[in-house]
């Protein structure tokens, strides 16, 4: 699986990065997944906290060069039950506005709080396809 680089609202700010490069970025590592035939997954860093037009041009963007794959990540652990529910619907929603219903959404939660494990079945009950996570406390953080 193939992902593309960093979007945190955060790292935006700090590296002075425009939509405009974003786009890029995931097109380009959508074109080297291709291009070795690799299974593209469009992984949006702190997706919690992107705004939702920047959550619909990086979708668009990687569905259009072909991702099949959409990961919602909650970097930082802090999103509620019903954030992460209204973040799921919000991008079912936009995948049947698209007409993708054929991609496929993956969550990628964070313990910093102590709700990993309940917002990743939160997540699974609300709509994903797959939930990322560890065994036996290896991982990043332990928690995912």
């Amino acid at each position: 699986m193939f992902a593309a680089p960093r979007s945190s609202p955060i790292r935006q700010y700090v590296e002075s990065w425009s939509a405009e490069f974003l786009v890029a970025a995931v097109t380009g590592a959508a074109k080297a997944a291709a291009l070795h035939n690799l299974p593209f997954c469009l992984v949006t860093e702190d997706t919690t906290r992107l705004q939702p037009e920047m959550l619909r041009t990086l979708f668009h963007a990687a569905i259009d060069a072909g991702a099949k794959r959409l990961c919602l990540c909650d970097t930082t652990g802090h999103v509620t039950p019903y954030g992460v529910e209204e973040l799921v619907s919000f991008a079912r929603r936009f995948l049947a506005e698209i007409g993708a219903t054929d991609v496929q959404l993956d969550w990628h939660g964070h313990n910093d709080r102590g709700l990993g494990l309940p917002i990743a079945l939160w997540a699974a009950a609300a709509g994903v396809d797959r939930v990322h996570g560890t065994g036996l406390g290896v991982g990043e953080r332990v928690g995912n």
